[in-house]
């Protein structure tokens, strides 16, 4: 089931943060631990001004997907559960409220950037992301093409 979050309690902050954290931990194998774990507390304290889908199943939340305006910030499902079509849904989730989407996706994270191809993203662009020095595609969805 997806919900959208109204008010993030504390201990929602900090499940969705562990989430975050593990996440990135493995998908991005190719940034150090330590610039993920630095940036924890930062993550917390930008997650409140997101808008939160999170998709839970038995009281269990199994990812969630922040949204900034029309850019995905980013998308987070648990390993166990990844390929089940829980991304998918999300997407779609967010796809039924806004006209346009965008992202930005590391290069070398070649499974998040096929899947949001399989979304109907396009890629508009790449640039150097500063802080991690590494390359990332810009990605775009618009409704109707």
């Amino acid at each position: 089931m997806i919900k959208k979050i109204q008010i993030l309690t504390p201990d929602l902050l900090e499940e969705l943060s562990q989430i975050w954290l593990q996440a990135n931990l493995e998908a991005h194998a190719f940034i150090t631990d330590t610039y993920w774990r630095t940036n924890y507390q930062v993550f917390q304290e930008l997650l409140p001004t997101a808008d939160l889908y999170v998709f839970s199943h038995q009281n269990q939340i199994l990812g969630f997907l922040g949204l900034v305006d029309t850019y995905v910030a980013g998308l987070f499902v648990n390993k166990e559960v990844r390929g089940t079509g829980i991304g998918k849904r999300l997407v779609d989730e967010v796809k039924q409220e806004r006209d346009i989407l965008s992202l930005s996706v590391y290069e070398k994270n070649q499974a998040a950037y096929h899947f949001y191809l399989t979304q109907d993203f396009v890629k508009t662009g790449e640039c150097l992301d500063q802080a991690t020095k590494e390359k990332e595609y810009q990605m775009t969805w618009k409704k109707n093409g």
